[in-house]
């Protein structure tokens, strides 16, 4: 499957092992192994999202999201695209706390002038 084919609707319905595909195959490694599905942390249940730069966490949520909104996924594929939509919406969010922290300690500070 390619990224075109995240907007195929009429596909039918995905279970999670398709989710593995919403990820780009060079992404594989953090994504999951051998096409089983997504990777997961043995602590959580959300899909390892970990590899992906935040553009790339970035795209794919928004690809994520736009399959959910579609209404074509059966339930138990709606549940594992929510899973992975907040795995990377957390990977995101992270990535933007790092860079705002960076950005603090980059600044000089007012009251040591």
């Amino acid at each position: 499957m390619t990224d075109d084919s995240l907007d195929d609707a009429g596909a039918g319905a995905r279970t999670e092992d398709d989710l593995v595909e919403v990820l780009d195959p060079a992404d594989a490694g953090a994504a999951g192994v051998d096409g089983a599905g997504p990777a997961t942390d043995p602590t959580s249940s959300r899909p390892d999202v970990s590899g992906l730069s935040y553009e790339e966490a970035r795209d794919k949520l928004v690809e994520t999201v736009s399959r959910l909104e579609s209404g074509q996924a059966d339930l138990e594929a709606s549940v594992a695209l929510w899973e992975l939509g907040e795995a990377l919406a957390a990977h995101c969010t992270a990535a933007l706390d790092r860079a705002e922290a960076r950005l603090d300690r980059a600044r000089p500070d007012p009251g040591r002038a």
